[in-house]
């Protein structure tokens, strides 16, 4: 898979800007890439009916992952939909460290893009992973061309290095040191991504 794009909380909770992503991708020709979620403000809209913090993270992280796809496959665009607990893809040892099925998720990649879930299996069962914890491991296993954040503002693209944070770049990916490059709707605009 070529790109790692990442979907941060505040943009998975932001209809207009999932709507307008998905027409883009659409219109573009982006070769098969990896498309990884965690949650969002609906964990704690969720948590207002009673249930319990993880509890709902976990039913949160299971409902985008669904309502993505759908939302991808009303433009037309074919998507592998992947907790990472289903299969025990992306697993979490007792020593707190990670591994991953690689040739699993290649293998979905060789005929859609795919769609993970940071919901990833434990010794106690499945339970939601921090998501830059997950950005790590899938980058030591996948040699990705680039992984793309958009922006929290569009204010154009910007190559973010380890020591360069961005006012537009997501506070969820604040604690993690990597190269991304900061994209927005405007880097789809011909119809090819451009970054």
């Amino acid at each position: 898979m070529k790109y790692l794009f990442i979907l941060d909380f505040d943009h998975l909770d932001n209809g207009l800007f999932l709507k307008d992503l998905s027409k883009n991708l659409s219109l573009s020709d982006i070769p098969n890439s990896l498309f990884l979620h965690a949650d969002s403000a609906y964990t704690d809209r969720i948590m207002q009916t009673g249930v319990m913090r993880e509890n709902a993270q976990i039913r949160a992280i299971k409902e985008l992952n669904h309502r993505l796809v759908a939302l991808f496959a009303d433009e037309g665009l074919a998507f592998s939909a992947l907790n990472g607990y289903q299969r025990n893809t992306v697993h979490q040892h007792a020593d707190q460290s990670i591994s991953i099925d690689f040739e699993y998720l290649k293998s979905l990649g060789k005929n859609t893009h795919v769609l993970l879930s940071t919901l990833i299996s434990t010794e106690n069962g499945p339970r939601p992973v921090k998501l830059t914890e997950l950005i790590k491991a899938l980058q030591i296993g996948f040699e990705f061309e680039s992984t793309l954040v958009f922006a929290t503002s569009l204010n154009g693209a910007t190559v973010l290095t380890d020591d360069k944070k961005s006012r537009n770049w997501p506070s969820e990916l604040s604690d993690i040191r990597m190269n991304a490059t900061l994209i927005g709707p405007e880097n789809f605009k011909t119809g090819k991504l451009i970054i």
